[in-house]
């Protein structure tokens, strides 16, 4: 019996992937079908191809299942950045596994809880964060190790994942009980919403979609792989430079798209700025109240989504509404309770993507 070569093995993998019901599968499509254009950039010089991108992340699925990770286990991510950020949450899901984003800044005692809470098997961070992570009692598997891994067959030997499998947990503020808790998401929910967004954003092959949202809030998978459901080019920027100097993030990127929270994006001024933005299209603010000045300011310039369904600064919501009914989400039920619940379960719609 003849053995396939690694690159019969690694496209049989990404063909099954296509075919899927997972959200691995609108990765894989565009892979197969623009293998070399740009998928991530992080920065002149550091451009990211869908092909290379898939590559890595079937890499770092490899070391993580050698590194602990079984069929629907739970992930800490700490990588909080760039291309790194990227690959190694579509690892996780090409390995059967679930993302919980975890913040390597957050008290020591804090991040005990929630591994424990999630019971996450493995985690993940840059090398720069191990130092901090050290004695958390879960095996940390440094992402830049994870992309030199030598591939198993397989994508490490498991077919993709259930569209009914779930995709990610996010983590809430304690609210009443002054715990975290976490929010469960479907692969197939987080497709829905995956799908359903960039028509609504205006996101097209030819976008640029600066991703904005600490990964730790849901916005973040949403702005990603929706972004790479369709082609687009998703721009990288360190935390630093979007916290404290988010105006050249989106001018050095030459950003056509973002997403970010009114108070965030208020950053550029409430005088718009657009004119010095020129590749600027679109502008999702969410999260919290839009402020008048701010919308007054910068509708005129770019257009403007309000992603908070309560904000009335903004009189055309249907788009917004419209996303909602696509991606399978109720308002009221969200009112209710309904759809969310606390660890391990699962809630349906974009509330939790």
């Amino acid at each position: 019996m003849a053995v396939a070569s690694g690159a019969e093995l690694a496209r049989g993998i990404l063909q099954g992937h296509a075919a899927s019901g997972g959200v691995t599968a609108l990765v894989a499509q565009q892979a197969l079908r623009t293998p070399h254009s740009r998928a991530l950039a992080a920065g002149p010089g550091s451009a990211v191809a869908y092909g290379e991108l898939w590559a890595a992340a079937w890499r770092a699925a490899s070391g993580l299942v050698r590194g602990g990770l079984r069929a629907g286990g739970h992930a800490a991510v700490f990588v909080d950045e760039g291309a790194g950020l990227v690959t190694t949450e579509l690892a996780v899901w090409l390995a059967a596994g679930v993302v919980v984003p975890l913040d390597a800044a957050w008290p020591r005692e804090r991040l005990l809880f929630l591994l424990a809470d999630a019971a996450a098997e493995v985690a993940t961070c840059g090398r720069a964060q191990r130092a901090r992570l050290d004695g958390l009692a879960v095996p940390l598997l440094c992402h830049e190790d994870l992309q030199a891994a030598e591939p198993l067959p397989g994508s490490a030997g498991r077919p993709p994942t259930r569209a009914d499998a779930v995709s990610h947990l996010i983590y809430t503020t304690g609210g009443s009980t002054g715990q975290p808790k976490a929010v469960a998401c479907s692969h197939a929910a987080l497709r829905a919403y995956l799908v359903a967004k960039p028509p609504v954003h205006g996101v097209t092959a030819g976008a640029v979609v600066l991703l904005v949202s600490a990964h730790t809030w849901d916005p973040s998978l949403g702005d990603t792989f929706s972004s790479l459901a369709v082609g687009a080019t998703l721009a990288l920027a360190p935390r630093g430079k979007l916290v404290e100097a988010l105006p050249d993030a989106v001018r050095d990127s030459e950003a056509s798209h973002a997403c970010a929270t009114p108070a965030a994006w208020s950053l550029l001024g409430r005088g718009g700025g657009g004119g010095a933005l020129p590749s600027l299209r679109t502008v999702a603010l969410g999260g919290e109240r839009m402020p008048r000045d701010l919308s007054d300011a910068w509708s005129g310039r770019v257009r403007l989504l309000s992603a908070a369904t309560r904000s009335l600064t903004i009189p055309d919501l249907a788009p917004l509404r419209a996303l909602s009914a696509r991606a399978g989400w109720d308002p009221a039920a969200a009112r209710a309770g309904q759809g969310r619940r606390g660890s391990g379960g699962p809630a349906r719609g974009p509330a939790a993507c």
